[in-house]
């Protein structure tokens, strides 16, 4: 069976929305293809894994909408936390 790797990078960091710091927080993210260095900013995990995605065999199983929305991390599944989104 041949193999098929990508490289990316993947970059996230959350903004506060208004003036105080107790809004609630944006998250946002940018992903680039180290290969190609196409580059893609994203708020929203769904754009990430679109990406991700795109760069993947057609052959491969799974496809995006196999993906569920909200996975999480493995901390965030074992330890709580919260998600790109800003909600535990």
């Amino acid at each position: 069976m041949a193999r098929h790797k990508d490289a990316f990078l993947v970059n996230l960091w959350f903004e506060v929305c208004g003036h105080d710091e107790a809004q609630p927080v944006a998250w946002r993210g940018s992903v680039v293809h180290l290969m190609t260095q196409e580059r893609r900013y994203f708020t929203e995990i769904v754009d990430l894994v679109a990406f991700l995605t795109a760069y993947t065999p057609k052959t491969a199983s799974k496809t995006a909408s196999d993906v569920p929305e909200r996975a999480g991390t493995h901390q965030e599944r074992t330890h709580g936390g919260s998600s790109i989104h800003g909600r535990a």
